[in-house]
């Protein structure tokens, strides 16, 4: 977080909220990012918490491929979003797999799992390449919400747990956001019925206790053959976890994840065509502050505006499966594009250039125009002749 940005985010949040919701919000963050993350995690504890990689992983785990790796995914930062004359930067995700550790305890509220030998497994909370910063983040957590003493019972192997499972899987994103959600929780389903297939039964699914209802909204659609069991507690023992590899996400993941959900029905049901405008209203950062500067260019276009988060999730599928053209401010409302089909996505951006989408676009071969927008506090002002010249061209 830019702590620059903070009084804005502030402004906006009691707007939304209300002052209570920001006095609770605030506590949150600074004891998480500030006092748990940034001072005890990356000062203190980075450095001495042992850690089973994947690799070791899949050398001491009882593990199994399911999918090897047939090529290279766009990486997740700004190197990733494509721009002309300059092809975006990829990597090799891994093979995907399911691997089985016995006696396995976990943290509370959204991981990591830890071993009986205390040492935490990176494969539960992130990929290689975001692990660190994720775990930071479960531990932060934790500390909050557990508590430094028995927080470190457990990073020690040695913890006593409030509930105990036989057989269970994690499903917790390190935010209650949509994006995480969606695109590295989702995914772990596919893996997870292919271990069931071997296995004879589904792990129990452990899901976030304390979830928004658009959350529950995808885990009925998705439909899960197993027990879904939403826990949140501070810690929890597992006699047998199971370990699916993070979702990165892969081409095959998200090809899976729209035909699941429902994607492709919607399209064939709604015959394509729209042309859509993603409003940040009802967001604390990233609104487009001169909106009215630009709606006559995207009404001569043809575009309807729409506030996400006012429409279920079945709403959603339907109206990015049926997209010819998404604009769009980077936002978590952009992970509906692994919904839509064979869409032109036009991103805005400010200071901050993540290629969360930018990837998602490159790996179903969506056209993608990012567009560089002038930050204001925590606001873009979009250029209304470039936005014209922009559509113009597609």
């Amino acid at each position: 977080m830019n702590l620059g940005n903070v009084p804005w985010r502030a402004y906006r949040k009691y707007r939304l909220d209300g002052l209570r919701g920001l006095i609770e919000s605030s506590v949150d963050a600074f004891l998480v990012n500030v006092l748990g993350y940034r001072v005890l995690y990356q000062r203190f504890l980075r450095d001495r918490l042992p850690r089973l990689s994947r690799e070791a992983l899949q050398t001491e785990g009882d593990c199994r491929v399911y999918e090897p790796c047939t090529g290279e995914v766009p990486i997740k930062g700004s190197g990733a979003i494509r721009r002309e004359g300059s092809p975006p930067e990829m990597y090799w995700p891994g093979d995907r797999f399911v691997c089985t550790l016995p006696d396995a305890t976990v943290l509370g509220p959204v991981g990591p799992a830890v071993t009986g030998d205390g040492r935490v497994v990176a494969e539960t909370v992130g990929t290689p390449r975001l692990a660190d910063r994720r775990i930071g983040v479960g531990v932060a957590k934790a500390l909050v919400g557990a508590g430094p003493r028995r927080t470190a019972a457990v990073l020690a192997g040695d913890g006593d747990p409030d509930e105990r499972f036989d057989t269970a899987t994690l499903m917790f994103p390190p935010w209650n956001n949509y994006y995480h959600w969606t695109i590295e929780c989702l995914p772990r389903i596919r893996l997870l019925e292919m271990y069931a297939e071997d296995a004879g039964d589904h792990p129990d699914l452990l899901v976030p206790a304390d979830r928004p209802s658009w959350m529950d909204e995808t885990i009925e659609r998705v439909d899960y053959g197993g027990r879904v069991i939403g826990w949140g507690g501070d810690v929890a023992h597992v006699d047998r976890l199971v370990v699916p590899s993070f979702p990165d996400p892969t081409p095959e993941e998200c090809r899976w994840l729209r035909e699941r959900m429902g994607g492709d029905e919607a399209r064939a049901a709604g015959g394509g065509g729209k042309r859509i405008f993603v409003s940040r209203a009802d967001a604390t950062v990233r609104q487009i502050e001169n909106v009215d500067a630009i709606q006559p260019v995207l009404d001569a276009h043809g575009f309807e505006t729409y506030v996400l988060s006012d429409l279920s999730v079945a709403e959603q599928i339907d109206l990015f499966a049926n997209a010819e053209i998404v604009v769009a401010a980077h936002g978590a409302g952009l992970t509906n594009l692994v919904y839509a089909d064979d869409v032109t996505v036009v991103e805005l951006f400010g200071d901050k250039k993540i290629a969360s989408f930018a990837r998602l676009a490159e790996m179903l071969d969506h056209e993608y125009v990012p567009v560089d927008c002038d930050q204001r506090g925590v606001n873009l002002v979009v250029d209304p002749t470039q936005l014209e010249r922009t559509l113009e061209r597609l």
